[in-house]
């Protein structure tokens, strides 16, 4: 009982953790913050290694070994490139915020495209380093959807459904 407090509430007794022994990378909220330069560096690198960056790369030995390479390198490039120095698992995350935050910014933008009632188009502005993100990721079908696909599924044809394989 020395590491926890307890608190009472009516008639049920509650634990309660301490915060300081949590660990610095969960209690850090900042850790998506990067400069404009790495930014940049960060869409460039995943441009040029789009199986990484969609996670594409084998799960096999030597696939991880060539990924883990691979954010070797780019943590290398980041880590020179200004004061936010983290290692691989908080770039690794950076890059899934950035990729979250891109697809969010689509997503708003289509539904504003698509919404009725009148009103002026609102739109969220992309910018380069996103669009390179964008297009290395393949975000955009993820978002839009792919229009060459035919939908499985059941079709009503004359008050019976056929199932598409």
């Amino acid at each position: 009982m020395s590491n926890k407090t307890i608190r009472v509430f009516a008639r049920h007794i509650l634990p309660v953790e301490n915060k300081t022994k949590q660990k610095k990378n969960e209690m850090s909220t900042n850790c998506n913050k990067i400069n404009f330069k790495q930014k940049a560096i960060m869409a460039d690198f995943m441009s040029d290694h789009p199986g990484l960056a969609k996670g594409k790369i084998s799960n096999c030995p030597e696939g991880r070994a060539s990924s883990n390479r691979l954010w070797e390198q780019l943590t290398t490039k980041l880590n020179g490139a200004g004061p936010p120095v983290k290692n691989v698992t908080l770039w690794r995350k950076v890059y899934a915020d950035q990729k979250q935050h891109v697809k969010k910014k689509l997503s708003f933008n289509k539904a504003s495209k698509n919404q009725t009632g009148g009103g002026p188009y609102e739109e969220k502005l992309i910018t380069q380093s996103e669009e390179l993100i964008l297009e290395a990721a393949g975000l955009s079908a993820a978002v839009e959807g792919l229009s060459s696909v035919q939908s499985f599924g059941a079709k009503k044809c004359k008050n019976a459904y056929i199932i598409l394989f």
